[in-house]
Formats: structure tokens, C-alpha cells, sequence
């Protein structure tokens, strides 16, 4: 059980997360050590990096950065397992024997717990790998749990992302350009004079208001959207219950 409550943001790109990645699952699966798996822009069949348990098969683990709201969809982790089926040796041409895949994503959520369990029992009667899937919230229970894994992610010398608190956006947001917009020209405005603004929107409950602020405030956290870091200080929900 984890020993305290510290809040760890998640790393906010591909190489980094692999390199949490690594230090984390040896201590959690046990084996080691692990290697990536391949080059970028090579067949990569699903998978990050690469290590042999005891009993020489391989254990294998995809890296899966979700930092925005679109976190990790379920065709995601089924095209990542439907790939590693397909797992040979490049020297040899023959299939290469895996006794665990696991998926390990920074999305904060972990909605494929029950469904990698049927995935392996699945597979246990096809005589193929287990299947397990890690949420950042797995990551933090382990850092958590092991100061020394704790003081050694405290201690790395990663970009930190924008501290912030929010609440992940519903899969069902339509998205609203215009109004959102709106909203980064208006709180944007003067942001060079070290100017704090306020914007709103009023509007009957129900109407979507309070969504359409977190929509902003997750595209201002999206490494791919131009908003990306608008508010290096941080970007927080405040809820007014």
C-alpha cells in the first residue's frame, strides 16, 4: 500500500516517459533489465521496451503518452496487443515467445482493467501473453510506495509540465471553436503587462458552461495545440460549491 499522498505530475514527453517507464516496471514486474525496443520509424509491433523473465520469454511494454484529454482509448490498447501477436525475430524470421504485455499510459484514469483481464484469460486458453495496463495513478501508488523510486523522480532533471488540478474532459465534449477563442483572445489580451483578466460565459445550468472552461484549460496543456503553455504558472480548476 502506498505510504503517502504526494502528487507527481506525470513527464511531459515520449523520452522521458520511457525512462520512467523503465526504472518503474523492474521494480513492479520484477525483471530486467529493459531495453527499448527498436527506433522510431522501424516496425515496432506494439512495443516500447523489451526484457527476459526467468524463464526466457519476453516481457514487453508499450509507453503510451496521454497528457491532454483524449487519454487512452480502448482501439489504442487493442491495436497494441493485436500487434505484439505478431512479434518476430529479425534475424531468424520465427515468432517471438511473450509472457507479459503491458500497457503503461500517463492518461489518469485507468478505464481497462477488467477488460485486460478477459484479454489474458483470452489468451491463458490460446496459450498467449498476459495482458496488463498501468495508469499514471498506478505510477504515482509505486512511487508512493518506494522513496527511494520517489526521491529518484523527484530528483530528475525533467521539463516539469504546467502544475495544475484538472479534472479529465468528457469524451462527449463537442468541440466549440469560436467560443474558445473568445475566451484565449480575452484572457490573453494583455498578457505581456503582467495583466490578470477574467472571462465568462452566463448561461442557464446544464448549458455547458463550466465543460467549455475545461476544454480550454486542457488545450492549454496540449504540446500540440498553440495554446500550449499559455500559463506557465499553472493551470487550475476551482470548483465554487
Amino acid at each position: 500500500m502506498p505510504v503517502g499522498s504526494f502528487y507527481f505530475p506525470p513527464p511531459n514527453n515520449d523520452t522521458d516517459w520511457e525512462t520512467v517507464c523503465v526504472r518503474v516496471m523492474e521494480r513492479v514486474l520484477g525483471v530486467g533489465p529493459f531495453q527499448k525496443f527498436k527506433r522510431r520509424g522501424q516496425i515496432q509491433y506494439g512495443i516500447d521496451l523489451m526484457a527476459t523473465d526467468a524463464g526466457g520469454k519476453a516481457v514487453v511494454v508499450q509507453c503510451k503518452l496521454r497528457n491532454t484529454g483524449r487519454g487512452l482509448t480502448r482501439k489504442d490498447a487493442q491495436d497494441d496487443v493485436d500487434a505484439a501477436k505478431d512479434l518476430i525475430d529479425d534475424l531468424t524470421g520465427e515468432k517471438v515467445r511473450i509472457s507479459r504485455f503491458v500497457i503503461a499510459t500517463t492518461d489518469d484514469a485507468n478505464d481497462h482493467t477488467a477488460w485486460a483481464a478477459n484479454v489474458t484469460r483470452e489468451h491463458a486458453a490460446a496459450g498467449l501473453f498476459e495482458v496488463k495496463v498501468y495508469a499514471w495513478p498506478d505510477f504515482r501508488d509505486v512511487l508512493n510506495t518506494h522513496p527511494d523510486l520517489r526521491e529518484w523522480y523527484l530528483g530528475l532533471s525533467l521539463p516539469k509540465p504546467p502544475l495544475h488540478n484538472l479534472p479529465a474532459l468528457t469524451k462527449r465534449f463537442v468541440e466549440r471553436p469560436n467560443e474558445l477563442e473568445a475566451v484565449h483572445r480575452t484572457l490573453t489580451a494583455h498578457a505581456h503587462k503582467g495583466a490578470v483578466l477574467r472571462a465568462g460565459y452566463r448561461g442557464h445550468g446544464g448549458q455547458g458552461k463550466s465543460t467549455l472552461a475545461l476544454a480550454y484549460a486542457w488545450k492549454c496543456r496540449d504540446e500540440k495545440h498553440e495554446w500550449f503553455n499559455a500559463y506557465p504558472g499553472g493551470t487550475y480548476s476551482i470548483g465554487c460549491e
